[in-house]
């Protein structure tokens, strides 16, 4: 017995065990010779037991997948069949349907029943292995019986052999009854296929057609869901011989295009083509067909009778084909005939066998006549292109049966004779049901059932299977490929690193060859072959960058270059560390004792391990390498990277000998230093905890633009956070008291003093201290001298950094307008720095005395700083002003600004004073050089022309001119208030700058020698006294408006001259050398005519001396005056120049 087209599944489970059998023994025979980049994954028995125990845990769950997979899918089909059957749908309208019947509901639970029996059941006749895979209901093949209502389709099922699982139910009968939705069908399922018998009506649709064609469209949607590959194997077409006799032409032809429109529908609904059994039911009804196959046994009543068409390569038109088959069947029947004739002995009997075959030949032509309108060729062209939807009905044969013999035989030729003579009646009798079926039971199982794979696919679910595959192939393809490109890379990766270790080996070496050669305490020239071999083991460290598959080398590598390393470290690194310590000791003194005490103590660190700190000896020597190494920051860094690698094993051990006389001579020069001295050192070189107080700090973000330091060092340094009062004064005591602690604990060991542990360097003998121990001097003593100590370098340090502070240069008018500006708003950069000093220097003993002007100036509310910050703003808005009068060209209105700027910084307390007096001087003269041209215009239209009318061309201006300067035009320019001085006071002096020009200077020069009472007053006062008289003469008189200044030999003391005598005195000067000799002159210049007439001798320090020569008489006078220029001289008259420009 032939087994259904899933039978190749049966296999699965013995290939799949062979398979997994197969690739276990390749595992554990061949596996442990497979080397991957020289290891051998499955050398150990433990390492082949997990690979078995994956491979099988893979095969079971793909085993197990695919068996969830196809009960999943069998559950959601036979789900979709009870949820239609739920509808419980009827054909008619809501008016007319009726409730359900007691029958119905029956038919209902046993409908449910038998789906849940078969979502678990496995359907098939498989023993053994095989069971294990019978397949469920949805991998049987699937059949669709249609025919017309009465073909007997029922019939020649329940004749035809199967086996239905479900007949054991009580009262389930070989069919399960649908219902609901479902109602119209009968389901059949066998242990060869499931078949569903369609209500006739299904085919022709007459009844209800809507309601029909939905629950046809229905089940159909069932199948192509859930069996999306091959919905249905193929369709049983049942024609009955009855509906082809006693049907009129008409009904015939409407028949076949039913049957033609069904079986398209389901072709473009299920998208694929399929072949169509057409089955010709009820062939017992032909008259004499009991008669002539009544000597057939049981076996040939089993066979088929019929035809089978060409699968493939057919004719367009199969009705010639079918022709021929069907002669040659009748052909077959006449053969036949004369045997069965000699054979018979009854008449009537032997009647009915000789009419068989003319009955046959008239089924033949109406069954072509059928066939041609179901199955014949469109009316369309047949080149026309086709898909599977399509495509014209794949007949496949055309088979004649006889389930069971009722009714009457039907007699055509006789009927028609009756018809044509008019006689009515039975002309036959009605045949007797015999049992037997003929030519049904192998019809199914060997022919049907056996081309279950016949059928089409679903060509979209194809296309999109194929896209699938195609897809997943793909991927296979990129996936293999970018195992081999990964494979590939990681060699080449792997190559070119271990070819790039092998270029960076003879560097190495050449830099350990250069490094041997250098002083033993260069630590520099240590470093390219320290940092080579870092960087060499950082390097083989990294792992690869992308998958390595096994051939990465790094671990070997690293582990061999990271020793490498740690051996170049202790060899080359340590000695050299120890050799610097031991430098620093020999070359020790008193002045950097800390610094001694802190290289022995991390020399003997390294010999007496008892008392090793990595912190603590890390510390030392980065601070050693910090004062002493020449190194750039990026060396330093490298240093202390290498000295913490080398200290992150814990103790180190020196590479060499200790030397004892070194160490006592360290200690002996520790000890003969103060403890004081040697706490506060400490305490220098430690962390202070706390920030550095610089301009920056203070003052944010905007110092740069606005301060500046006279020494040209940065803002961002400036006192060190050690001197500041964050530290001082409770961190400093606390940090003094645990200094003190840690030399008492260090003492022993350290300084080797008697009572100590002894080292474990027995040749190094204990040092006594020259000063008294930490434990032998009492605490507070000790502590207050560190503190003295301290507040005298805090004192120099916050002195240092005040005398430093300037403000930034300002190069332009308008850079000092806006530094101005700025230092005066009301969060003001200086009021925050000076408030800063103020607070830093008030909490020394030493410095608040000294700074204590400063800290009242920025003290109270308001503070006399804000003051002086109002005047800075002023001062800035009128350096502003005067900038944009510049840019109009226009000579801005003057104001005492900067004037009162400059006052009040020479009265504020340092710095103060040093940041703001530069910045009013440097403003004035800015703004002067602006103001150059317009001043100089108002200068030359105000001073110069008037100038020059009174002055120019006259005397005593111009030696021997006629014409003299009145003494009120001489008052009205060079007095106090006059024109020269009015302008300094209101065009000058407002910008904090006096004359600058030269005539300036000398005016002024001139009114300090002809003016008193502070240029007020005109008059030029003179201190003469004789150094030598002629002997002819007696006496010599010098007579000012009616004052006689007499000089005689006898009395040579000094005499003041006044000049004139009086504000209203003519200013007659006579000279008188006895009762006749003289002369004298009038006039608002009398006295300086008297001078043209002497000889002048110019003296040092300001002395003049005047000889007098009367008549050949001489007298020789010293000339003092009380201002730098003396009268008598008149130099700085007669160059003086009208003043026209600045």
């Amino acid at each position: 017995m032939n087994q259904p087209a899933r039978e190749p599944g049966a296999l699965r489970p013995l290939l799949q065990t062979a398979g997994v059998l197969a690739a276990g023994a390749l595992i554990w025979f061949v596996g442990p010779l497979v080397a991957v980049a020289g290891r051998v994954p499955l050398a150990s028995e433990a390492a082949r037991a997990w690979a078995l125990a994956a491979l099988l845990a893979l095969s079971l769950g793909s085993m197990a997948a695919h068996s969830l997979r196809a009960r999943r899918r069998n559950r959601q089909l036979l789900d979709g069949l009870v949820a239609g059957a739920d509808a419980d749908t009827q054909p008619g309208t809501p008016e007319t349907v009726q409730a359900p019947t007691p029958e119905v509901e029956l038919l209902g639970r046993r409908f449910q029943e038998a789906v849940a029996q078969l979502k678990r059941a496995r359907i098939g006749r498989r023993r053994g292995l095989a069971a294990w895979a019978r397949p469920y209901v949805y991998e049987l093949p699937w059949y669709v019986i249609i025919g017309a209502p009465g073909a007997g389709k029922t019939t020649a099922l329940v004749n035809s052999g199967l086996e239905f699982p479900l007949a054991d139910q009580p009262g389930a009968g070989q069919a399960l009854r649908g219902v609901g939705g479902t109602r119209n069908c009968d389901w059949w399922f066998t242990d060869q296929a499931v078949l569903i018998d369609t209500a006739g009506r299904y085919t022709t649709q007459d009844s209800h057609q809507a309601a029909d064609r939905a629950a046809w469209l229905g089940v159909l949607d069932l199948l192509k869901r859930y069996r999306p590959r091959r919905p249905v194997n193929g369709v049983l077409l049942t024609v009955s011989v009855a509906d082809l006799l006693g049907a009129s032409p008409q009904a015939r032809q409407a028949h076949a295009r039913a049957l033609r429109e069904r079986i398209a529908e389901l072709q473009r609904h299920l998208g694929i083509r399929f072949p169509v059994y057409v089955l010709v039911t009820k062939t017992d009804l032909l008259a004499g067909f009991m008669e002539f196959f009544a000597d057939l046994d049981k076996d040939e009543r089993a066979q088929v009778w019929g035809f089978t068409l060409p699968a493939e390569g057919g004719p367009a038109d199969p009705l010639p084909l079918m022709s021929s088959e069907l002669a040659a069947l009748e052909k077959r029947l006449n053969e036949h005939l004369l045997e069965r004739l000699h054979a018979e002995a009854d008449r009537d009997r032997r009647a009915a066998l000789f009419a068989f075959p003319q009955q046959w030949r008239l089924l033949h032509e109406l069954l072509l006549e059928l066939l041609q309108a179901a199955f014949g060729p469109a009316s369309e062209a047949a080149s026309a292109p086709r898909d599977a939807a399509t495509a014209p009905p794949l007949l496949r044969g055309v088979y004649f049966t006889s389930a069971t013999q009722e009714g009457t035989p039907i007699d055509r030729a006789l009927g028609g004779i009756a018809r044509t003579l008019g006689l009515s009646g039975r002309l036959l009798l009605p045949a007797r049901p015999s049992g037997k079926s003929f030519f049904v039971t192998r019809l199914l199982r060997d022919v049907v059932f056996a081309e279950a794979g016949l059928a089409g696919l679903n060509l979209r679910w194809m296309r999109r299977r194929a896209l699938a595959q195609l897809a997943l192939g793909g991927l296979s393809v990129v996936a293999a490929a970018a195992v081999l490109a990964l494979g590939w890379r990681a060699y080449a990766d792997n190559h070119a690193y271990l070819a790039d270790a092998a270029r960076q080996l003879p560097a190495l070496r050449h830099q350990a060859q250069a490094a041997r050669a250098s002083a033993p305490t260069d630590l520099v020239a240590l470093m390219p072959v320290l940092d080579g071999a870092e960087r060499f083991a950082r390097q083989t460290a990294t792992g690869a960058a992308g998958p390595s598959l096994g051939l990465d080398q790094r671990e070997l590598l690293s582990a061999a270059a990271d020793d490498a390393y740690a051996r170049l470290l202790h060899e080359a690194f340590l000695p050299r560390v120890a050799a610097r310590l031991e430098a620093r000791l020999r070359s020790g003194s008193p002045e950097h004792v800390e610094l001694v005490y802190e290289a022995l103590r991390a020399y003997l660190m390294l010999f007496a391990g008892r008392n090793f700190d990595a912190a603590a000896l890390r510390a030392d020597l980065d601070a050693d390498w910090d004062a002493t190494v020449p190194a750039t920051p990026a060396q330093r860094a490298a240093l202390r990277r290498h000295l913490q690698r080398l200290l992150a094993g814990g103790e180190v051990g020196a590479p060499e000998a200790v030397d004892p006389q070194l160490i006592a001579r360290a200690r002996a020069l520790v000890a003969g230093v103060p403890v004081a001295d040697r706490v506060f050192r400490r305490l220098q070189q430690g962390d202070a905890g706390a920030p550095a107080f610089s301009i920056a700090s203070a003052t944010g973000p905007s110092a740069p633009k606005l301060f500046a330091r006279a020494s040209g060092r940065p803002l961002e340094e400036g006192v060190p956070g050690f001197y500041t009062r964050a530290v001082y004064p409770q961190r400093l005591r606390e940090r003094t008291r645990e200094a003190l602690r840690q030399l008492e604990r260090e003492r022993a060991w350290v300084l080797g003093t008697a009572g100590a542990r002894a080292m474990p360097v027995a040749a190094v003998a204990p040092t006594a201290p020259a000063t008294p121990s930490v434990a032998e001097a009492p605490a507070p003593s000790l502590a207050e001298a560190v503190e003295r100590l301290y507040l005298a370098e805090h004192a120099r340090q916050w002195e240092s950094f005040i005398g430093d502070l300037r403000l930034a240069a300002t190069p332009t008018l308008a850079a000092s307008a806006e530094v101005a500006q700025a230092l005066a708003r009301p969060d003001s950069p200086l009021a925050a720095l000076l408030r800063a000093v103020a607070r830093e220097v008030a909490v020394s003993p030493v410095l608040a005395p000294r700074h204590e002007p400063l800290s009242r100036f920025v003290a109270g509310q308001p503070a006399p700083l804000d003051d002086t910050l109002s005047l800075l703003g002023s001062a800035g808005q009128q350096l502003a002003v005067i900038d944009d009068a510049v840019r109009r060209r226009t000579l801005p209105p003057p104001g005492p600004a900067l004037k009162n700027l400059a006052a009040a910084a020479q009265q504020a307390p340092e710095p103060v004073n040093a940041l703001l007096g530069p910045l009013a001087a440097a403003g004035g003269a800015q703004a002067l050089a602006a103001l150059h041209e317009p001043l100089s215009r108002q200068l030359s239209a105000e001073v110069g022309a008037a100038c020059s009318r009174s002055l120019d061309n006259r005397y005593p201006f111009a030696r021997g001119a006629a014409q003299e300067v009145s003494r009120e035009d001489f008052v009205r320019f060079f007095g106090a208030g006059g024109m020269i001085d009015e302008f300094v006071q209101r065009r000058l002096v407002p910008y904090g700058a006096d004359a600058t020009p030269a005539a300036f200077q000398r005016a002024r020069q001139v009114r300090d020698a002809f003016f008193t009472d502070g240029g007020r007053r005109f008059g030029v006062q003179l201190e003469l006294r004789l150094l030598e008289l002629d002997p002819a003469l007696s006496e010599f008189v010098i007579d000012i408006d009616g004052q006689a200044h007499r000089f005689r030999r006898e009395a040579r003391a000094p005499q003041r001259l006044r000049w004139p005598a009086s504000e209203d005195a003519p200013g007659r000067v006579t000279l008188r050398t006895g009762a006749s000799g003289g002369y004298g002159f009038d006039g608002p210049w009398a006295l300086l005519r008297l001078f043209d007439r002497v000889r002048i001798e110019p003296g040092a320090g300001g002395r003049v001396e005047l000889i007098f020569d009367v008549e050949g008489r001489k007298a020789r006078f010293e000339a003092r005056s009380a201002t730098a220029l003396n009268p008598v001289l008149r130099s700085e008259l007669e160059s003086f120049p009208c003043p026209r420009r600045l």
